[in-house]
């Protein structure tokens, strides 16, 4: 099951995408009901914040879609994408493949590196998203996103790790390279090269799993107008899922909704202008970001 934001009113709405490719309106799946399992704030326009609010998401998952089967489907044709903005914080996952820290000229780390992105940065799917005038290089980074669906704090077995992860998206980590670069050599933050408004498209769906789903099945492309420049491989990852959400379990903790990025595979290049951004999983959507 696929969940994503759209919106035909300047008003998004959580849709459930089945299996056949079909979008339901959660809004409809859920009128006239008194036994929703998650807090709906506006039930004409719920979102995947308020599903996000389940003390039991997989309950929550299996009550939508079992009223699918009596649901009229919807045209999305002329909907325009939101973003499926999950409600928590963003962590992200530096230097996790051997061969994207060589390409930059760094030391691959001995232990997890981890950065956080904004809100703010979260784009929707075919959003276009600006090249700051006075950065020198912006690169695109291909990733693929994990999405935490209970509270954890303190130590966690891997277990309990995996079964955490609930769902699985794609993200670009829009850098700005040069920035980056300067305040590396400055021994500064990287913040605002990775924070600016909008580096960080995500989407185009939430691909809800369950921990027997291996995540290597989750691979990826990277296209920079129209052209394979990266390919996201989960096996390749130098710290997996599971060891990643134990450490930042037990090192900051994390709540139900956070987003974890788990970093790019080799191959990252800038950005100009009219360039368009493609990554495409076969099971989770195509995320189609053009930059200006």
């Amino acid at each position: 099951m696929r969940l994503t934001m759209m919106s035909t009113d300047n008003m998004p709405e959580m849709l459930l995408c089945d299996d056949n490719g079909l979008h339901y309106q959660v809004a409809d799946l859920i009128h006239g009901t008194t036994d929703i399992p998650f807090y709906i704030r506006n039930s004409s326009h719920p979102t995947i914040k308020d599903l996000f609010s389940s003390t039991d998401i997989p309950a929550a998952l299996r009550w939508l879609e079992e009223r699918t089967s009596s649901a009229h489907s919807v045209n999305t044709r002329d909907w325009t994408w939101a973003t499926p903005d999950t409600g928590g914080s963003l962590f992200c996952v530096g230097r996790n493949y051997a061969a994207h820290a060589s390409e930059l000229g760094n030391k691959v780390p001995g232990k997890p590196l981890f950065f956080m992105k904004p809100r703010g940065c979260l784009a929707a799917n075919e959003q276009k998203v600006a090249i700051p005038s006075e950065s020198d290089r912006v690169d695109y980074e291909g990733e693929l996103a994990l999405v935490v669906g209970r509270d954890l704090r303190g130590p966690i077995s891997l277990v309990q790790a995996r079964s955490a992860i609930v769902a699985v998206t794609l993200l670009n980590d829009i850098t700005d390279r040069a920035q980056q670069q300067q305040a590396k050599e400055k021994g500064k933050p990287w913040f605002r090269a990775k924070g600016r408004i909008g580096f960080a498209p995500v989407g185009p769906y939430l691909r809800f799993i369950d921990s027997g789903i291996p995540l290597s099945e989750f691979r990826y492309t990277t296209s920079l107008n129209g052209e394979i420049v990266q390919n996201g491989e989960p096996s390749l990852w130098l710290w997996n899922a599971e060891t990643i959400v134990q450490d930042l379990s037990e090192s900051v903790g994390l709540e139900c909704g956070d987003m974890i990025s788990m970093g790019t595979p080799a191959g990252v290049g800038p950005l100009k202008p009219g360039d368009v951004v493609e990554l495409n999983s076969t099971v989770i959507g195509t995320l189609r970001t053009e930059m200006f």
